[in-house]
């Protein structure tokens, strides 16, 4: 047997659930959720804080 021909082989199972292009779409899938989440409550307590601290107007913030 060669490493050639070992190359060839198709791979099993459990690696395609594992390393395959649909787990990698949903870990790109839930970071970018995670990023989401991140920025819009960075956004509302920026909006909270121009209307209530700094006293601007909500329609401005």
């Amino acid at each position: 047997m060669s490493f050639a021909a070992s190359n060839t082989a198709a791979p099993g199972p459990r690696e395609l659930m594992i390393g395959g292009k649909p787990v990698r779409l949903a870990g790109y899938g839930i970071g970018d959720f995670g990023l989401n989440i991140y920025w819009h409550s960075l956004s509302l307590i920026l909006v909270f804080w121009y209307a209530e601290v700094v006293g601007l107007d909500p329609k401005l913030a």
